[in-house]
């Protein structure tokens, strides 16, 4: 069963609860995480899979954004909070009990959108306990940062990260040597259209990837796809260094770092950073191909 339950309102802070539970699968493993857009299976009844879910639980995250509180039944006018049928406070109200029964599941508040904690003289008795919760604030800012702290507070209550195999550059005799910052300014010196970017490192809050970055443009995807295909075999193939590098039609991106150095700038990156510009001057002075005369 899931280790992690998500609580959330759909009308309050929905995509923010559905990119946190993208986030946390990711990290720590699709069964660890329950969500129930994405986690309930078809044709299960919504109480018995939450109920299931909250009863095995280790974790509950309440997510709280600004209408949180306030949301209202559309017939009553009544706050949604304070109706006993409320999902929302079901969920609340099941996992205050485990606690009162001793049961281990930690309750993490967490706040988006600029939310505030509820004042606990706006919730009645029985959700008063909930504020006495420490939360956690997440910065909405679109990246994989956002949810870092979350992550590193799962992690402190035992949550398991999904361990991937690590992707390491072959060592042959040596590990490559790391470019020094005086080395790193002679390369963009030298090569313009390259620049130096941070990128998050995966499956490590918090960690950062050093790299070197450039954009290649085509004027069809067909030149596009025999670039990489020609980089494969000229530069990949023969010195056993791969770039982490994408297609989109007439676009090649290319990221350059060396796994074994903490994703820090190698020689061997610069090595193959001009591997691709000589590919790449090859490729643009070439003339075009006059088309086939008409029949």
């Amino acid at each position: 069963m899931p280790s992690v339950f998500i609580s959330y309102r759909r009308s309050d802070a929905v995509d923010v609860a559905r990119r946190m539970a993208s986030e946390l699968k990711t990290y720590f493993g699709a069964d660890a995480i329950f969500f129930d857009q994405t986690t309930a299976l078809p044709g299960a009844k919504w109480p018995d899979s939450i109920r299931a879910a909250l009863d095995e639980a280790q974790v509950m995250l309440v997510v709280i954004g600004p209408t949180w509180l306030d949301a209202r039944d559309e017939q009553s006018r009544r706050r949604r909070i304070d109706l006993a049928e409320d999902w929302v406070r079901q969920e609340i109200l099941t996992a205050l009990q485990r606690q009162r029964n001793g049961e281990p599941l930690e309750v993490i508040p967490v706040l988006v959108s600029d939310a505030s904690m509820p004042d606990p003289g706006h919730l009645d008795e029985e959700l008063g306990e909930l504020c006495e919760w420490q939360g956690i604030r997440v910065v909405s800012s679109g990246t994989t940062h956002d949810f870092d702290e979350l992550k590193e507070q799962l992690v402190r209550l035992r949550i398991e990260p999904r361990v991937l195999p690590p992707v390491a550059t072959p060592r042959f005799r040596r590990l490559p040597q790391r470019l020094t910052q005086d080395e790193e300014q002679a390369f963009l010196a030298k090569w313009s259209e390259w620049e130096i970017v941070e990128t998050a490192e995966p499956h490590a809050p918090g960690g950062v990837m050093r790299e070197l970055h450039r954009v290649y443009e085509f004027t069809t995807f067909e030149d596009a796809f025999r670039f990489m295909t020609e980089v494969v075999r000229r530069a990949i193939e023969p010195y056993s260094h791969h770039p982490r590098w994408q297609n989109a039609y007439f676009r090649v991106e290319v990221w350059l770092t060396t796994f074994n150095l903490n994703y820090r700038p190698s020689n061997r990156d610069v090595r193959l950073a001009e591997m691709f510009e000589e590919i790449w001057r090859e490729f643009t002075s070439k003339p075009k191909e006059a088309p086939p005369p008409s029949a």
